[in-house]
């Protein structure tokens, strides 16, 4: 006979760890990434963008941790603040960008089309 015991590991430092480091590993991307793709000349025109990122993960009831993480990188300039994104993340600060940016634009365009031609 097969028994299933139920183990509350909640409290166990090895298993939280193993857990942090799953959900990590699924945060691909940097925000500093879409910086220097959009051409920006500092993260803080971001943040605008992950706010309302942000904001549609909450509405949606969606684990922020799992999508958004703060880190702090060096660079030649020193520490900089930076952010770790899922796939989801990358795209929903993308949409959520100045649309003025061609690369924003184009995106928000792509979307749309998908979504009316059912793909």
């Amino acid at each position: 006979m097969l028994v299933h015991i139920q183990v509350d590991q909640s409290n166990n430092p090895h298993f939280e760890s193993f857990l942090h480091s799953l959900q990590e590993s699924k945060l691909l991307y940097y925000a500093s990434e879409l910086q220097k793709i959009l051409d920006l000349p500092s993260l803080l025109e971001l943040e605008e963008a992950l706010r309302r990122a942000m904001e549609v993960c909450r509405s949606q009831h969606l684990e922020l941790a799992e999508h958004f993480k703060p880190v702090y990188r060096c660079e030649e300039t020193g520490v900089v603040k930076d952010w770790k994104l899922s796939p989801l993340a990358w795209c929903l600060v993308l949409i959520n960008a100045n649309p003025k940016h061609p690369e924003v634009s184009r995106m928000q365009l792509a979307l749309i089309g998908k979504s009316f031609n059912g793909q």
